[in-house]
């Protein structure tokens, strides 16, 4: 039977030392992971609003135009027209002292969007993943005609891209896990092998020590 070796203290210092620092660069890559898909999250719900407020400013042009002189008809042409984007859940055209002018249909209350009574803290549920942009309507001369707004489905906007995200960090995950996975193994075996390595030299070059003598 062989004999057993003993791992000296210093290959079992080096090997913790491996294990710890594969441990910390697991840490540090978890925690800029999360910190790139928060950052992520951020940049496609700015991009979102952004898209949204465009979308309203141009809308309002349009709306400008119907309101001097105002035509109810084209009014309702005009918010229906918006209201038939998937991203857009309903457009409501308001007169200059807030009153409504027309809207599209299931057209929702900006009160059942946002908190807006008192002790109210908690969104509606009808505003969850909803978004409200108002855009003032104002004559070339400054006057003020009349008020847009458009609720925006913002988490259907962002479904698509948070699938796509979501996809790709999980991808990232599992290589993080393999590549830990695979310096464990690393960390275990090169010492060992190492040691077993420096050994038989040791003992190789002891026998030839030993025949030498006897010679």
């Amino acid at each position: 039977m062989g004999e057993s070796v003993v791992v000296p203290k210093g290959v079992k210092l080096i090997r913790l030392l491996y294990l710890g620092s594969g441990l910390v660069l697991a840490i540090w890559a978890m925690v800029l992971t999360w910190q790139v898909r928060h950052d992520g999250d951020l940049l496609l719900k700015r991009q979102s609003r952004l898209l949204a407020q465009t979308l309203t400013s141009f809308a309002a042009h349009d709306a400008i135009r119907y309101l001097q002189p105002q035509n109810l008809a084209a009014l309702q042409q005009l918010v229906d027209t918006l209201a038939e984007d998937v991203n857009l859940r309903d457009a409501t055209l308001y007169d200059a002292e807030g009153r409504q002018l027309v809207s599209s249909a299931q057209a929702v209350p900006l009160d059942k969007l946002l908190a807006l009574a008192p002790g109210e803290t908690q969104t509606p549920p009808l505003g969850r993943g909803r978004t409200p942009f108002v855009q003032e309507l104002r004559s070339d001369k400054g006057d003020l005609l009349g008020f847009l707004r458009i609720t925006v489905e913002e988490r259907k906007m962002l479904a698509a891209h948070t699938e796509y995200q979501q996809s790709l960090f999980e991808r990232w995950r599992q290589l993080l896990l393999m590549m830990l996975a695979a310096g464990i193994l690393l960390c275990k075996g090169i010492p060992r092998r190492r040691w077993h390595k420096v050994q038989r030299h040791k003992a190789h070059a002891e026998e030839q020590a030993e025949d030498q003598t006897a010679a």
